[in-house]
């Protein structure tokens, strides 16, 4: 994410207009619904216990063949979504399509702009700092509000 890409954001919005969907609407509908709110953080936030989860589960059924499937596919498409993400550095949907950004105050985390500063950081060629336990998710999916 450091190499100096221009931002993506146009581009990527051009493509998610071929889908028939007016994402304003949409964060404002799931803004002032506090239960999908609520569970969409469960969903987003519970995904990498989830994801060990079934990997564990896998394993303990005695389906290693199965499991190293799931670990292959899984590390394959990690590998391919960062190396694309990589030549597509944007700010995100929310903060580049959203035109109510007040809406954000109604997650508990702001979706789809949580990397925003960590990714300027990057991208300023300073000094940056790694923390194994607070790592950024940099690549997300452009049209939906990532937590």
């Amino acid at each position: 994410m450091t190499i100096p890409i221009p931002y993506a954001d146009p581009f990527l919005a051009d493509l998610d207009g071929y889908l028939p969907i007016d994402w304003n609407t949409y964060f404002e509908f799931v803004a002032t619904t506090p239960w999908l709110v609520s569970l969409f953080d469960k969903a987003y936030t519970g995904l990498t216990f989830l994801t060990i989860f079934a990997f564990i589960s896998i394993v303990l059924v005695g389906e290693l063949k199965k499991a190293r499937y799931f670990a292959i596919t899984f590390t394959i498409t990690a590998f391919i979504s960062t190396t694309v993400g990589t030549f597509f550095p944007a700010l995100g949907t929310v903060e580049h399509t959203l035109i109510n950004k007040d809406l954000i105050a109604n997650f508990p985390y702001p979706p789809g702009s949580y990397f925003i500063d960590i990714l300027e950081r990057l991208r300023s060629g300073g000094p940056q700092e790694f923390a194994f336990n607070r790592l950024p998710r940099l690549t997300t999916f452009p049209s939906f509000p990532q937590y």
